[in-house]
């Protein structure tokens, strides 16, 4: 499931145009049983949850081809999807077509109910990886980790400093915030879009952070289920090396080394130039 869905959010719902996403949600409004207000108050992720909740084999992955296929703009998408279907259904014949001996002996045979791992549920890009960085001893990474598509987790993390809520939707009047958050070897930017959950981010806190996205760059945070506490007795050294690098602003000059569209993190003065120029009249 995971699988399918993080096809469906990352290469479907995140790239697509809101004309476009508009139009999906018109098509699929019987299928999903869309009354007229969830029909224009739906953002991609809700419509994404539904689509697993509606068709629980394929995240409704072979419905969006199907509704794709019938808007010209999107044909060239649709290959797409089909190529990624396939890949997702071959990853599956491969798990279950792993030797018993390779599972080690106390895991349970392939007749027997399994337990999946984390590890089983992420595409391969979806796992973590450091931005320019391999990790090794005493070798702190200067830019933030990250992780693509969706991370089932629980991912154990300490909180380094959080800004405030801010209206990041002007039309819905919707709140979010930033935090920057690590491990004892990493840290990240985390996008938080319910302001209820700020209580829980607190600088010094230890929480375990579940079912969250990682986007561009980003974890993004959509739902109060997925931040928990973790046990006081809990316990994170964070290096003062890897605080320094998790709160550095970039210098201006490295920004321009940057590819076009990267994120980056901390405070900058904009200055305004205003040209005046001036009419002169000749008589």
């Amino acid at each position: 499931m995971s699988e399918y869905k993080t096809i469906v959010l990352l290469k479907v719902m995140k790239d697509m145009d809101e004309n476009h996403f508009r139009t999906i949600k018109s098509l699929l409004r019987k299928k999903l049983n869309l009354t007229k207000k969830m029909q224009e108050d739906y953002d991609r992720f809700q419509i994404a949850d539904l689509m697993e909740d509606k068709f629980p084999n394929d995240a409704g992955l072979d419905t969006l081809i199907e509704v794709c296929q019938s808007i010209e703009e999107l044909k060239g998408l649709v290959k797409n999807l089909k190529t990624e279907k396939a890949k997702a259904k071959r990853k599956e014949g491969e798990k279950s077509n792993i030797p018993a001996r390779r599972r080690g002996r106390d895991e349970p045979s392939s007749s027997q109910p399994m337990s999946t791992t984390n590890e089983d549920l992420e595409p391969e890009s979806g796992r973590s990886t450091l931005n320019s960085q391999t990790l090794g001893r005493g070798n702190i990474p200067k830019e933030p980790s990250k992780e693509q598509g969706y991370q089932q987790g629980p991912k154990e993390v300490m909180v380094l400093n959080v800004t405030e809520p801010f209206t990041y939707d002007f039309v819905e009047d919707k709140m979010m915030f930033h935090a920057t958050v690590a491990t004892e070897t990493e840290f990240f930017r985390v996008k938080v879009f319910d302001p209820a959950l700020k209580h829980k981010f607190i600088a010094g806190k230890i929480i375990a952070i579940s079912d969250y996205f990682g986007v561009g760059g980003f974890l993004e945070i959509h739902s109060t289920s997925s931040v928990s506490d973790v046990s006081v007795k809990q316990r994170m050294v964070i290096s003062s090396t890897l605080r320094q690098s998790a709160s550095a602003t970039p210098k201006i000059k490295d920004l321009f080394s940057l590819p076009k569209g990267t994120y980056v993190n901390g405070e900058f003065v904009v200055i305004m130039v205003i040209n005046v120029r001036r009419k002169f009249y000749q008589r």
